[in-house]
């Protein structure tokens, strides 16, 4: 996650749609999320870090699924259905 661009959308009050897929063809989703990147800012605090090079950012950030959506409720054999 790029930190300016957290910092955009938490400033206009938005929201993460964050989405657990299976690595195969089709990519079945099985979980989703939507969280408030107020709520989202509180689970980054203290992940941020400088990245070097070329890059076009300079602070990012990374947070595993599994800080959000829990692993326990997350069933492989059952893809989420509809759109959103």
């Amino acid at each position: 996650m790029k930190r300016a661009a957290h910092e955009q959308l938490l400033e206009a009050g938005g929201m993460y749609l964050l989405t657990v897929y299976l690595p195969r063809p089709g990519l079945p989703q099985v979980a989703r999320a939507i969280v408030p990147a107020s709520l989202f800012d509180e689970l980054l605090r203290g992940r941020w870090y400088d990245v070097g090079g070329s890059r076009s950012e300079s602070e990012v950030a990374k947070l595993g699924w599994s800080h959000v959506i829990d692993p326990e409720f997350v069933d492989p054999e059952a893809p989420v259905g509809g759109r959103l």
